[in-house]
């Protein structure tokens, strides 16, 4: 009789371990928007990110936020930035800083006419950016730059997010 209750306390147990860590990676379903003002018309973006995750404004550069959630390491970094480098060129410094460090290792690299993503991992960690060019009402380019990193273990929630929020136009 005890070896079944053992046995059952077990399974028990297993499941719901199996449910807690589940729980702990839900995959979001549903979106909120920041409007940001930078003081500069032209610098103001809008931009989605996953509901009841937490946005932090970098308080030494208006205009920068970080989005994380409560039970994860990953997060979500995104901002609009003044450029005078054309995208080529903004590409190529990019992906020159990443392969010059020997402990990044590139899995995707992404080219289009107005937008680039570079995709790495180091360690346990992945990093996912994409830049795109924005030409404001003045005519100025500016950079959209958006960055996802987050822990290997993280992969199922992030690869749920990030084509959610790449295909976002900041400028709508």
């Amino acid at each position: 009789m005890k070896k079944q209750q053992l046995i059952i306390l077990t399974i028990f147990t297993i499941i719901f371990s199996i449910n807690q860590s589940n729980a702990q990676i839900a995959i979001p379903t549903q979106y909120d928007t920041i409007m940001t003002m930078t003081g500069n018309p032209e610098m103001s973006f809008s931009m989605i990110y996953p509901k009841n995750w937490i946005k932090k404004e970098n308080k030494a550069y208006k205009g920068r936020y970080t989005v994380t959630a409560k039970n994860l390491k990953g997060s979500i970094f995104f901002t609009m930035l003044s450029t005078d480098i054309s995208l080529k060129e903004n590409y190529e410094n990019t992906l020159k800083e990443t392969e010059e460090d020997p402990t990044k290792k590139i899995g995707l690299k992404i080219v289009k006419q107005d937008w680039f993503v570079i995709s790495y991992q180091k360690g346990s960690t992945i990093n996912y950016l994409k830049k795109r060019i924005v030409v404001d009402a003045y005519g100025e380019n500016r950079i959209f730059y958006l960055e996802f990193e987050y822990p290997e273990s993280e992969r199922k929630v992030f690869d749920a997010i990030i084509p959610k929020l790449t295909k976002y136009n900041p400028t709508q």
